[in-house]
């Protein structure tokens, strides 16, 4: 079971079926282009998820039940490039205990999906279209505070926008970053405590 994230109330940084898009329906994107959403080729995330032993699928995780299983970390990720979600897609479905339920492309699609689905992580973009991620996740975490968020882009810490340590999330990501070791570090210790100097 995976360990249930703190609920002190503070503020803190950094198997695998159909998904639904925001209309419902299946997404049956190959996780293959997850080796290719960097400008350069094969990403560093990709390379550590399939060779890393310790970033593997687990095989427990491989046949997951349609049914809705109260133990499961319920995951949406939030993107505006295909490419990173299904990178996003296949580290989520190498985590034991997380189950990725729905995919968005847009603040606005990500705000909407909330209200019917209730996730308890996203993964979030920074920089999409007219509702960028670092607004649509001020919205969720007012309407919804116990839904955990990590903000991701290629931004660097120190050149965040300023607004991204005061809209709610949990913490921040490079998507190089991005593995499923990461991932469950975050959820069990309630985020990365290095977030908290950005977001005071």
């Amino acid at each position: 079971m995976v360990a249930p994230r703190p609920s002190n109330g503070t503020t803190t940084t950094t198997g695998f079926r159909p998904l639904q898009n925001s209309e419902g329906g299946a997404d049956n994107t190959s996780i293959e282009v997850a080796a290719r959403f960097s400008i350069d080729g094969r990403s560093a995330m990709m390379d550590r998820v399939m060779k890393d032993p310790a970033e593997r699928l687990d095989a427990s995780v491989v046949a997951k039940s349609t049914d809705p299983t109260p133990d499961l970390v319920r995951v949406l990720v939030v993107d505006d490039q295909l490419p990173f979600r299904a990178a996003a897609r296949a580290v989520i479905s190498r985590i034991q205990g997380f189950e990725l339920v729905a995919e968005a492309k847009s603040g606005e699609e990500a705000v909407e999906l909330v209200d019917r689905i209730r996730p308890a992580f996203i993964l979030m973009d920074i920089n999409m279209g007219e509702m960028d991620g670092i607004d649509a996740t001020r919205r969720i975490t007012t309407a919804y505070p116990d839904t955990f968020v990590v903000l991701v882009s290629t931004y660097t810490a120190n050149d965040l926008p300023h607004a991204a340590g005061s809209c709610g999330a949990a913490a921040y990501l490079n998507k190089d970053e991005l593995s499923p070791r990461v991932i469950r570090t975050l959820w069990e210790a309630g985020g990365d405590p290095a977030w908290r100097g950005v977001s005071t």
